[in-house]
């Protein structure tokens, strides 16, 4: 188990508002800065915001929505390799539109990557946009298997840029599923000799915000409601107490839920990945 990580994002200027509160967020959770791989991010905006920052130029079309009305994110695969080239330390690099709860521990693995949320777990948001969910990344650059983790990253870039309509998640979902045409969460594989594991989104990135150690608010940017919700929580996580009480109230509903239907909660992305 390994809580020493960097902490890393991406943003331009219309992301401005959630890495200055992921940075303080950061602060409060882990005593340390968070990074942001600057997209055009304005100068004196990045005064407002205590973080540290990389210039990094990316095409505008990351921003774009492809045809299934999902953002593109084809920047992220570049930032996360530009930073394993950079770092001497495990990282994490998250979505700006998240906040913690608490301090995640992640298992020891070169890689884990988050499956998508029980809620999401539909045929029809498998084939929109895979079964990963790229909000939440951790990487160990100076793993034994470095090599295979850069492939798995070129690979990545690759496949986004061959598929102009494709997002991050998807062409990252299906280089996993060359590898096993069933991907679990809690399980691990491999890519040549990197070892990549599969978390839970529900611990680890949180989109319906009740029970992980990462709230994802995804959509935020372009959903009124559920900006106010994501401004209520990020007043919430400075009360800590009050946020565990929160988070594991409903985690132990969580969990009452899955030894009642435990068939149901195990099962069911089996069923609709077949």
């Amino acid at each position: 188990m390994n809580d020493s990580y960097a902490i890393v994002t991406s943003a331009d200027e219309g992301y401005a508002h959630f890495v200055r509160n992921l940075a303080e967020n950061c602060l409060r959770t882990f005593g340390k800065k968070l990074v942001v791989y600057d997209l055009g991010i304005c100068e004196n905006t990045k005064k407002t915001i205590n973080a540290h920052f990389i210039e990094f130029k990316a095409s505008k079309e990351y921003k774009n929505i492809n045809s299934k009305n999902s953002i593109k994110a084809t920047h992220k695969p570049k930032c996360i390799l530009d930073y394993f080239y950079r770092s001497q330390h495990k990282f994490l690099f998250i979505d700006a539109d998240c906040l913690f709860t608490e301090r995640p521990i992640f298992p020891e693995a070169d890689i884990c990557l988050t499956f998508r949320i029980y809620s999401e777990q539909t045929a029809s948001d498998f084939r929109k946009n895979g079964i990963i969910n790229s909000g939440v990344i951790l990487i160990d650059p100076l793993s034994n298997n470095k090599a295979g983790l850069e492939n798995l990253l070129n690979k990545w870039i690759s496949r986004c840029e061959g598929d102009q309509d494709s997002t991050d998640q998807k062409t990252l979902s299906d280089i996993l599923l060359s590898l096993n045409n069933i991907i679990s969460p809690g399980k691990k594989y491999r890519f040549e000799n990197a070892e990549i594991l599969i978390l839970e989104s529900e611990f680890f990135n949180d989109v319906k915000r009740r029970t992980g150690s990462i709230l994802h608010f995804k959509a935020a940017s372009r959903n009124a409601e559920k900006m106010q919700e994501y401004l209520l929580f990020y007043k919430l996580t400075k009360f800590k107490a009050l946020t565990k009480a929160y988070i594991y109230a409903n985690r132990l509903i969580l969990d009452i839920k899955r030894k009642r239907h435990p068939e149901r909660y195990k099962t069911r992305y089996l069923k609709e990945m077949s």
